[in-house]
């Protein structure tokens, strides 16, 4: 096999595993509970910035996991940003 030709194959594999993995690194850039070494390393990556959110000034009280059962009664803080159950995850 030409060495070029090698070359340019992989060049180009390696651009189509970039796009296609892109949208869920931003995706997970949004995560606020995402550790801030991933959020550095994607944002590295992307060569963005994680938008800064602002902290609530309202204390919340924790809730029962709406994913754990009932009879582990773990509580948490942490809330689903689209609707108002609580997770642990």
């Amino acid at each position: 096999m030409d060495t070029k030709r090698v070359t340019k194959r992989r060049h180009f594999l390696k651009k189509l595993a970039i796009e296609l993995i892109t949208p869920q690194m931003e995706e997970r850039l949004t995560w606020p509970s995402l550790p801030m070494n991933i959020q550095v390393l994607l944002g590295g990556i992307l060569q963005k910035k994680r938008p800064l959110q602002e902290p609530s000034s309202a204390p919340t009280a924790k809730k029962r996991c709406a994913m754990c059962p009932r009879g582990k009664d773990r509580k948490t803080k942490v809330t689903c940003g689209m609707c108002p159950k609580t997770s642990l995850r």
